[in-house]
């Protein structure tokens, strides 16, 4: 059916959102600011120099810092830093062995901080330990990006379907997964609800002739609804739009009592179903009810003018 992919088409024309602390709103807008700040960060984990040069030439990736910035950083925030064996001499009080490396430390003139600002070598010793833990360059490593657009991040995915050396992580890739997940589910649900509509429509009717018009009513409703909550929320939750394909089975009912007197009565009783929503402090549930509402009066007024 055609009808289904133009619902996909009118979502994804917009910028949708799959984060799940965004569906609180309210008070929880705050954690889900720095749920967005901590978890915006893709990255990559390379384990050949051939999977590095692969990744680098799908999309960009954030420079790594250099030597001297590394240094610098940690002479400025580095107190209290402690390798795992200082931190074992200091609990054993074993000040003797700590004495005794701060002296071969002297002679051999081999400290990456002046002597003065670094008197013990806990920092060299802590960014040397460090160093020990990163990953082996020359076997691999892990790339960072802040800003993957998302046909770069469709490319990294694509990418790391067919190697065994290429591990995603972060929510970009989630995110993305779930957008096209979601919208799979939305196509799926539409196409069976409109077979569906026409199968018992042809049972009612005896032909074909009422898909058209109930079709495009319908479409009006689903666009009339789409830009309205674009127009309400600049990024809403794609959850509504899962959900909101329910306004394929309200719609038709309308359109198959379009000739009743008690059709006003019916769209007055949903809208009065659907407005408590507004007061939720669950973001979906507000977007839930501005799409529908809108829908179905959308729907009224196309029914009612034929």
């Amino acid at each position: 059916m055609a009808f289904s992919p133009i619902i996909g088409s009118l979502v994804l024309a917009f910028t949708v959102s799959t984060d799940l602390l965004g569906l609180m709103g309210g008070d929880h807008a705050f954690f889900s600011a720095i749920n967005r700040n901590l978890a915006g960060r893709s990255r990559v984990l390379c384990t050949t120099p051939e999977a590095v040069a692969a990744c680098k030439a799908k999309a960009r990736f954030d420079e790594m810092p250099t030597l001297d910035s590394v240094l610098d950083y940690y002479r400025e925030h580095g107190a209290g830093l402690l390798s795992s064996r200082d931190r074992q001499l200091l609990l054993d009080h074993d000040t003797n062995r700590i004495q005794r490396a701060v002296m071969r430390r002297d002679y051999t003139g081999m400290g990456l901080f002046p002597k003065a600002e670094d008197p013990y070598y806990f920092l060299n010793n802590y960014l040397v330990d460090l160093k020990s833990r990163l990953p082996d360059s020359a076997k691999g490593t892990v790339l960072y990006a802040s800003d993957l657009t998302e046909q770069e991040l469709s490319a990294l995915i694509d990418l790391a379907g067919t190697r065994d050396d290429v591990f995603l992580s972060g929510a970009p890739f989630h995110t993305l997964l779930a957008k096209r997940a979601s919208l799979r589910e939305i196509n799926l649900l539409s196409i069976v609800s409109v077979l569906a509509v026409v199968a018992i429509g042809f049972w009612l009717f005896g032909n074909l002739r009422f898909v058209l018009p109930v079709l495009m009513t319908l479409l009006a409703g689903f666009a009339a609804g789409t830009i309205m909550l674009f127009l309400v929320y600049p990024a809403p939750h794609v959850l509504t739009f899962v959900f909101g394909t329910s306004l394929i089975g309200l719609g038709v009912d309308y359109c198959y009592h379009g000739k009743s007197r008690n059709l006003l009565k019916a769209l007055v009783s949903s809208v009065l179903a659907f407005a408590p929503l507004m007061f939720s402090h669950l973001a979906v549930l507000n977007q839930m009810a501005v799409f529908s509402i809108t829908g179905l009066v959308t729907i009224y007024l196309c029914v009612r003018s034929r």
